[in-house]
Formats: structure tokens, sequence, C-alpha cells
């Protein structure tokens, strides 16, 4: 398995069926913008730590997952809960839940960098 510092990174996108290495914080970002609406998960070949990224147009959520048992999801301030994808279901996050997809790429681009929990919004524990 490849060391940390390695950065291998690994994008599934579960409704497309896709599974590929990411090369680089620019194609992540085409990546996160390419779908209005897509579940992406974020990590390296060691199952923690991960990052899901639910967008549905300007709107996200996210999970990150530190360790079995040890998770947090977003923490914004939405007026109104938002329809996602969640294991190729549709699921209604609340309200402080849902951030920006800009916050969102923000968000994937820092754990991209450090494989920890992004620092750039508020987490709330699940």
């Amino acid at each position: 398995m490849p060391e940390k510092d390695a950065r291998v990174i690994f994008v599934t996108l579960d409704r497309a069926g896709i599974h590929e290495p990411i090369n680089g914080e620019g194609m992540l970002k085409e990546l996160l913008c390419r779908f209005p609406m897509e579940e992406i998960w974020i990590g390296s070949a060691e199952e923690y730590p991960c990052l899901s990224v639910q967008t549905n147009g300007e709107r996200a959520c996210l999970t990150y997952f530190h360790e079995e048992g040890l998770m947090w999801q977003s923490h914004g301030t939405a007026s109104e809960g938002t329809a996602f994808y969640a294991g190729g279901e549709l699921w209604e996050a609340p309200a402080d839940a849902v951030i920006s997809r800009s916050e969102a790429v923000m968000c994937a681009v820092d754990f991209y960098r450090t494989q920890s929990r992004p620092g750039c919004i508020q987490w709330q524990q699940l």
C-alpha cells in the first residue's frame, strides 16, 4: 500500500460507475464540477480517511470518515434541506448539513492535499 505522503487518491462516482485515480488538484476540481448531481467518494488505497461529496446544482453535503464509527458531516446554514444521492438512493440532507458547491470543492482540494478533515468549513460529528 502507498505511503500517506504518496497522495494516491482515487475517486469513485457511484451512479456513473467510474473509479479513477486523480492526477492533480486541477483534475479533481474538474471532476467535482462535471456532474450537476452526483455522489463522489475521495480516498486513498487505505479504507480511511475518506470524503464523500454529494452535489446537487450549487449545493453540496460532505461526510468525512476518519475511521470506522468516527465521522463528521458538513455544517451549513441553508434555509431548507436538499436532495442528494447517497449509495445510489435519493435522500434529503437537513438544512444544517448543506453547504455551497464551491465550499465543497475547496474542502475536496484540502482533503486531497492533507488526507485529513478539511478545515475550510464547520463540521458536526455524527
